[in-house]
């Protein structure tokens, strides 16, 4: 329990002094140690908000775009709900859209509505990509 609270403790410094990506590391690994050996549920929660606060909001605005997909895309692998997930692809198709690729923001923000039809937020997204015109073809 000390070592895990440890690193606790240790992500949400770094994530204070904004290495955002070393945090980010930290608090994988502590998912990593609660599916491995299931824990400190109750801090599951938390380190899963942490991580989407981090990886899906501070990193986008100092990382490369490549990088922060990169980045989200790890979360995804985690698997950690439908709702998630979905969220995770909207804001992979976010960054492609702000990038001007409209097909591969299509394509992500598909796979996000497929796990959760009420996703928050797309309204916008799909006008900015021509949404209806994608999927009428």
């Amino acid at each position: 329990m000390d070592e895990i609270e440890g690193k606790k403790q240790g992500a949400e410094a770094l994530e204070k002094k904004a290495e955002f990506i070393k945090a980010c590391e930290l608090y994988k690994t502590l998912c990593l140690l609660e599916f491995k050996k299931p824990y400190f549920h109750h801090f599951m929660e938390e380190v899963v908000d942490r991580l989407r606060s981090i990886t899906c909001f501070k990193m986008t605005t100092c990382l490369a775009p490549q990088v922060s997909i990169k980045h989200i895309k790890d979360l995804i692998r985690f698997n950690f709900s439908r709702k998630d997930n979905a969220f995770f692809y909207k804001k992979i198709a976010e960054i492609y859209c702000t990038l001007g690729q409209k097909e591969l923001a299509l394509q992500y923000l598909h796979k996000g509505l497929r796990l959760d039809q009420k996703l928050p937020g797309v309204k916008k997204l799909k006008e900015k990509i021509g949404y209806s015109e994608f999927s009428a073809v």
